[in-house]
């Protein structure tokens, strides 16, 4: 079975995009994040046993176009850290003003 014939996310989510306005400094930070996050990915050893456990998609396109995707179920260490701090983005973002420095900081 292919990744597309099991892929069935389309059922399981309802996706909804909203726009912000962000620095180019800051669309920056987070590009070259996502892209050291997902070409330097360690899972850190074998699984845990894990029991309902959630996870995270990033995405995003590198040179050429070409889309770079990294899935993870139940992220910890690192990429944890990114997954809670893009939460945390999403939430300041709908709430009001950005405060971007303290996020230049947070992608570093």
């Amino acid at each position: 079975m292919s990744y597309r014939e099991g892929n069935s996310a389309e059922l399981q989510y309802d996706i909804h995009t909203k726009a912000f306005n962000i620095s180019e400094a800051l669309a920056k930070k987070i590009d070259e994040k996502f892209v050291s996050s997902i070409d330097n990915f360690d899972p850190g050893g074998p699984p845990a046993r894990i029991i309902d456990a959630g996870s995270v998609m990033f995405c995003c396109t590198g040179n050429n176009c070409i889309v770079k995707t990294l899935i993870v179920r139940h992220p910890v260490r690192e990429i944890g850290k990114l997954s809670g701090t893009c939460l945390q983005l999403i939430e300041d973002l709908q709430s009001g003003p950005l405060d971007e420095a303290k996020y230049l900081s947070l992608f570093e």
